[in-house]
């Protein structure tokens, strides 16, 4: 069990670190041009690349920037689980595909729980009050378990200063899980790229998930 808890808070946080490392490495990188020349190099003296094709373009605009950047994490986060699954498999000389992937599915379905948007089992009602404890502003939300789908997810968010619940549903395609809010038209891995997908784009959501609510002492 602490295996467990300790990959999923090494896929919650691994992000940060190497956040953490690119920006201590680009200090050291600025300090060391600035050094050396009397020329200033600010964030404005680059651009964002997009290499996906045959020759790399330049991306002007910023939405676009931070979806591939979402993109990038949800793919670097699926390479964390991989390896760390793998990994236990391998100590464990488990042979074959079959139990590795159960695991890799089962992370999907549990990373969200480290996430502090997550309220787990509260109900409807207490989802509700939390909204209204946190202000009540359109494009506050919280996540939480379903009480009426076993296993299942919902999105509650606050649009014109109403609650909404938006139950997520999982589907599988191509052998693999996803988690949607439109009947598969969007399709996520797990619910941390459903999330940080809506907080660009509204979708089929009725507003973007812009505030996450703050945990509070429920009675």
């Amino acid at each position: 069990m602490s295996a467990w808890i300790s990959g999923l808070r090494l896929t919650m946080n691994g992000s940060r670190f190497y956040e953490s490392y690119l920006s201590a490495r680009r200090q050291s990188q600025s300090n060391l041009v600035r050094s050396s020349s009397d020329r200033t190099i600010n964030r404005h003296d680059f651009a964002a690349m997009d290499f996906r094709g045959e020759t790399g373009r330049v991306i002007h605009d910023p939405k676009e920037v931070a979806m591939l950047e979402l993109e990038q994490q949800s793919s670097w986060r699926r390479r964390l689980i991989n390896r760390t699954i793998t990994g236990q498999a391998s100590d464990r000389n488990i042979v074959g595909s079959s139990a590795p992937t159960k695991q890799v599915a089962f992370f999907a379905r549990a990373i969200h729980q480290t996430q502090t948007w997550f309220y787990g089992k509260i109900t409807r009602e207490e989802a509700t009050e939390e909204l209204h404890r946190n202000g009540n502003v359109d494009g506050l939300f919280l996540v939480r378990d379903s009480h009426t789908i076993p296993g299942g997810i919902v999105v509650t968010l606050c649009h014109n200063q109403k609650s909404r619940h938006i139950p997520i549903t999982q589907i599988e395609r191509n052998g693999q899980n996803f988690y949607t809010a439109d009947n598969g038209e969007t399709r996520f891995v797990d619910m941390i790229q459903l999330v940080d997908f809506h907080r660009l784009n509204k979708g089929s959501l009725p507003c973007l998930l812009l505030h996450e609510c703050s945990h509070s002492q429920m009675s």
